[in-house]
Order: structure tokens, then C-alpha cells, then sequence
């Protein structure tokens, strides 16, 4: 399930496939008898290492809540109807994201033993436009932990964008924090 990518994000215009190709990915990820059904080696190789080593938990953002609030509320209600209980403190008692999610990982692996966490996400670009300055921040920040969470862990995220996040000219105010979550 190793792979030199922790989290990842998955560029096209309207209508190009990604969701499709997410898709494509979590169920290879989830399901091993899936890989049988890829047609080329090369293929079949690449998704060989990942296929049936992970519980995805599939999301599409398009409300008001912090992405923090949005992921973690997934999270934890995805993981409690498969059996995974974590505490979720409120976003005001945590001093570092990180630390929760390595909670929520060791309860995983309680259930889940040597199994990987993926969390696919879609039309996360929609949701990071309609941020004002302080929620963007706030948000670039709490994907900064997500990558961090992912170099050390078996937890792993895939969003969906429209264009490049790190290019977007609207969210050149904010190019440290996005520096940080790119690097």
C-alpha cells in the first residue's frame, strides 16, 4: 500500500473524468478482484501494490462547514457505522490536527490492522472559492496537517480541483500557506 504519494490532487476542467478516474482509483484501492479488470500490465503493475489495501471513505464538499469540520464529521461517521469509534474535539480544543488524526488512525488499526485510510474527495476547488481570506487560511492549513498526516501514516487523500489550486490567481494572498500544503 506504500507509495512515494501521500496525498494528491487531480486537475481537469468541467466534464474531463475526474470523478470518474477517483473513482477508478478508490475502487482499485478497496477492492483487489477489481484489478483483474484492468486491460494493460503496466496498469495492472502500478495498482498492484495499493489494490484491496484500503477503506475509502468517498466525500463531495459543498457546504459552509471548515474543511476540518467537513473531513473529520466524514471521517467519523463513515468509520462508526464500520465499527471505528474516535473522539472529534471540537476545532477549538486542538492544537494540532495532526494529533487528532493519528488518534483516528490508531483506532483504525485497532479494527483495520495493516490496512490503509483513503479519503477521496470532490469539487474541493468549488468549496475553497467560496472561503473568505480567514476560512482559505484556516482551510490551506488544515490540508498542510492532511499532508503531514499522509508522509507518516497509512492515511491517504485525493481531491478532485477544476485547475491547479497552487496557480489559482484568486488565492495568490494566501501563496505561503499554499506553498506549505504543495511542498
Amino acid at each position: 500500500w506504500s507509495s512515494d504519494v501521500c496525498s494528491s490532487d487531480l486537475v481537469g476542467n468541467y466534464g474531463t473524468g475526474k470523478s470518474h478516474v477517483m473513482a477508478v482509483v478508490a475502487g482499485l484501492a478497496e477492492h483487489r478482484e477489481l484489478l483483474e479488470h484492468l486491460s494493460s500490465d503496466p496498469d495492472k503493475d502500478a495498482f498492484d501494490t495499493i489494490s484491496g489495501q484500503f477503506v475509502v471513505v468517498r466525500a463531495e464538499i459543498n457546504g459552509v462547514l471548515s474543511l476540518r469540520d467537513f473531513v473529520m464529521g466524514e471521517l467519523r461517521s463513515h468509520l462508526a457505522a464500520i465499527g471505528v469509534a474516535f473522539d472529534l474535539p471540537p476545532e477549538s480544543e486542538v492544537g494540532n490536527h495532526k494529533d487528532v488524526f493519528l488518534k483516528m488512525l490508531d483506532a483504525f488499526e485497532v479494527k483495520f490492522p495493516g490496512k490503509g485510510l483513503l479519503f477521496v474527495l470532490d469539487e474541493l476547488l468549488d468549496y475553497l472559492r467560496a472561503n473568505d481570506n480567514q476560512q482559505l487560511i484556516a482551510n490551506l492549513n488544515f490540508l498542510r496537517a492532511v499532508g503531514e498526516t499522509c508522509s507518516g501514516s497509512r492515511f491517504r487523500f485525493i481531491a478532485g480541483i477544476q485547475e491547479s489550486l497552487f496557480a489559482n490567481p484568486s488565492f495568490q494572498f494566501a501563496t505561503e500557506s499554499i506553498q506549505r500544503v504543495q511542498a
